[in-house]
């Protein structure tokens, strides 16, 4: 938000199982992807998926973009809900191509804590050729976790995975309030997409 406009984000669910599912689930009368498909720490609910094996991996895929389709993206961020028993770790995985091959697994272990908490991930790039995301790679893309823990019996828990797209959106080139387009996504609730004129001035 920047000086009282929203900056549009649109968020993304998991919708099936992507090219690797490795990870135990607690519900295991339902796919993988529909123990984690909520879209909030507060919506994700008692099931989740579980590993205790350094280097397992769970990818799914999502919801295809709608609002950010064909628009300027400036970011995709991974949200994860997750705890641990004993020490555990994650790193969040990137497949772009959808395919199972050219995987950008997160460098950084992402540590958790017994307390249910959200953790995210920002790509402001598509990690497989480094130039900004188009809306139809982030539909193509699978998102996932992988286990990164040392030996042990210690256990990390994801109860929920969504992704969430920043972008511009296209068909608006104005300023308001001397405030960029490009940092505008709305002005009084319309989104700037519809919006040619305001108060009919050009």
């Amino acid at each position: 938000k920047m000086g009282g406009f929203l900056m549009p984000t649109e968020t993304l669910s998991a919708n099936a199982n992507g090219s690797t599912n490795q990870w135990g689930q607690s519900h295991l009368g339902v796919q993988e992807y529909q123990t984690i498909d909520e879209t909030s720490l507060s919506g994700a609910g008692t099931d989740y998926i579980n590993a205790t094996v350094n280097g397992r991996r769970s990818m799914f895929g999502f919801t295809n973009t709608s609002a950010a389709s064909g628009a300027t993206i400036n970011s995709v961020t991974i949200h994860i809900a997750a705890k641990e028993s004993g020490t555990s770790n994650v790193k969040y995985v990137v497949d772009a191509d959808g395919d199972g091959s050219g995987l950008d697994v997160s460098s950084t272990a992402q540590a958790l804590t017994t307390t249910l908490t959200e953790y995210t991930k920002e790509y402001t790039t598509n990690p497989d050729t480094s130039n900004a995301w188009t809306s139809s790679e982030i539909d193509a893309a699978e998102f996932g976790v992988q286990c990164h823990q040392s030996l042990g019996r210690n256990t990390a828990f994801v109860y929920a995975i969504w992704v969430v797209v920043d972008y511009t959106a296209a068909g608006y080139g104005h300023k308001v309030s001397g405030v960029a387009a490009a940092n505008i996504g709305k002005v009084n609730g319309v989104a700037t997409a519809n919006i040619g004129k305001i108060n009919t001035v050009d």
